[in-house]
């Protein structure tokens, strides 16, 4: 009787094993370039950047503030610094996988929404407005760290001019 438990057990267990391979095959096909997520099309290089893994929000968010430091170098070289394309990247904070069970809520999506709308207002500054508007903007990463996550503080607050 114990044979023919087991026997049903792992028949059970190699055809959910069988079922489950056939759709992965089937998610790996070729996606066009242009339907990938930011996410998905630099999938290599974050695996490079963070080789022990990590949650995809906090991938947005560092790729977020690498962009976000090399503009501020330039424009405080005087040079005339282009505002990173950041929309793409900004956009996939709203369905990025966290750990956090804030992320994904309507106070946090508020938040990014607001977020994209300051990038917005980066884009369209120009002249002395260009300091004010990537300062709001920082400050928008500030207050959402604030509420929810601080252990990044530091490093924004960094990322602001001063004066």
């Amino acid at each position: 009787m114990r044979i023919w438990i087991l026997m049903g057990a792992l028949t059970l267990y190699l055809g959910a094993a069988l079922f489950s391979c056939q759709g992965s095959m089937e998610t790996a096909k070729e996606i066009p370039e242009e339907t990938l997520s930011w996410r998905v099309a630099n999938q290599d290089k974050l695996s490079r950047l963070y080789p022990n893994g990590g949650e995809e929000l906090a991938w947005i968010m560092r790729e977020v503030t690498h962009r976000l430091e090399a503009y501020k170098v330039e424009l405080q070289e005087g040079k005339d610094a282009e505002v990173p394309d950041l929309i793409n990247v900004l956009e996939e904070i709203h369905g990025a996988k966290s750990i956090r069970k804030e992320a994904g809520t309507p106070p946090f999506n508020g938040m990014t929404t607001a977020l994209i709308q300051n990038y917005e207002t980066l884009q369209k500054a120009g002249g002395e407005e260009v300091i004010s508007s990537f300062n709001a903007l920082i400050q928008n990463c500030e207050n959402c760290h604030q509420a929810y996550c601080p252990g990044p503080l530091k490093r924004i607050q960094k990322l602001k001019f001063e004066g």
